[in-house]
């Protein structure tokens, strides 16, 4: 019996075809993060999944905290009535209806925020221009199969450009991105210095007020107290945890970074160096620990030109 040996030649073109195709795919996979830097200063750094959690941990409290007040105050009006199902102390889920909403990631890179909010009970989608990213994060949601399938159905990945508006993919078909904000009950942004005007004024031109802007490392430039048609609203004050308090105390960020005593609303510290004319939002700000800052905007759009 014999047995035939390929010849050196075609192993080595077997070798070369391997290598020669390797090379090939990494660069495929690469080149979107070179070309990003033509089209947006925006690297690509992860966020933190328990800065995230955190925060919307905050964001729930400071909901059902809300609503318990809200109902309180309704049946207030009703001496002795107490709608049926309710329940101050109810969660996701109870009569005291769904705490949560609508998540959106304005650059979500590897999906690593969408996919903590979503394990939270968010809607959560992500907005991504790099393809390499936007793959990566689908593979991720795809690969989540029981007990953590709830968290893919709750979540969705969309390729696209915030500034310009492309779409596609992930299942969602003609989404633009002042769709996405318009719907949205909290958006997290992780930009760069550079960039905060552009997103301040993609926010305040497309969500609603009420909705909760989440940026991480970098502040989000604020309106000069004297240009927001709500600067002599009050504000309400955060305690230890991020835990609304009935304290009338406010927190003002000093120029050293820490935090002082004001006894007004809470103020961006970079506020006082925005322009008025634009690229910022009118908005409050409600929590800030672990560089991860929470805004509420107050107004939709911007009265000062």
């Amino acid at each position: 019996m014999t047995t035939s040996i390929a010849p050196p030649s075609s192993r080595n073109n077997a070798a070369l075809g391997i290598i020669g195709g390797s090379f090939v795919g990494i660069m495929a996979l690469t080149a979107p993060f070179v070309l990003m830097h033509v089209r947006s200063p925006l690297p690509y750094m992860a966020t933190s999944r328990r800065k995230v959690e955190k925060a919307l941990a905050f964001v729930a409290s400071r909901r059902r905290l809300t609503r318990a007040a809200e109902s309180r105050d309704a049946r207030g009006l009703v001496p002795n009535h107490r709608p049926s199902g309710t329940n101050d102390d109810d969660d996701d889920g109870g009569g005291g209806g769904d705490l949560r909403g609508r998540y959106v990631d304005l650059g979500s890179g590897d999906g690593t925020s969408v996919l903590a909010a979503a394990s939270l009970g968010w809607h959560a989608t992500g907005l991504e221009m790099n393809p390499t990213l936007w793959l990566v994060s689908r593979m991720r949601r795809l690969c989540m199969f029981p007990p953590r399938s709830a968290e893919r159905e709750r979540s969705e990945f969309v390729l696209g450009d915030m500034f310009g508006g492309r779409s596609g993919g992930g299942g969602v078909g003609g989404v633009v991105t002042g769709a996405l904000l318009r719907d949205a009950d909290v958006v997290m942004v992780f930009g760069v210095a550079p960039l905060m005007p552009r997103i301040a004024d993609l926010v305040m031109g497309s969500c609603r007020p009420g909705c909760l802007l989440m940026s991480y490392r970098f502040r989000v430039p604020l309106l000069p107290p004297s240009s927001s048609s709500s600067s002599a609203a009050a504000a309400t004050d955060i305690g230890k945890g991020g835990v609304p308090s009935t304290a009338s105390t406010a927190v003002v960020d000093a120029p050293g970074g820490g935090a002082m005593k004001d006894g007004g609303p809470i103020v961006d510290g970079s506020s006082s160096s925005s322009s008025s004319s634009g690229g910022c939002i009118d908005a409050t700000l409600i929590y800030d620990e672990e560089e991860m800052r929470i805004y509420e905007l107050k107004t939709r759009s911007r009265r000062v030109t």
